[in-house]
């Protein structure tokens, strides 16, 4: 007879699964895309302080707002409709 081999047991956070990467891939869209909002938030900070400067700065000011308008509009839940 042979006796019976037993393995050495591995827990699962030794193995990365898909989840995990998933999830580390959102948290790292999410630092980019809040870094972005935080950059144009003080793009449009600047943009006030040096409105007197040339007229290009206003259009810079105003992308700069725009872009923070729409990043706040994504963060809305939208409602489902009912099926």
């Amino acid at each position: 007879m042979t006796a019976a081999v037993e393995l050495p047991r591995m827990s699962t956070a030794e193995f990365p699964t898909a989840d995990a990467a998933a999830e580390r891939e959102l948290a790292r869209r999410k630092a980019i895309a809040t870094g972005l909002v935080v950059l144009c938030a003080a793009v449009l900070v600047v943009g006030h302080i040096f409105q007197a400067w040339p007229p290009a700065i206003r259009y810079v000011t105003a992308f700069a707002e725009a872009a923070i308008i729409g990043a706040l509009a994504e963060l809305a839940p939208v409602p489902q409709p009912q099926q």
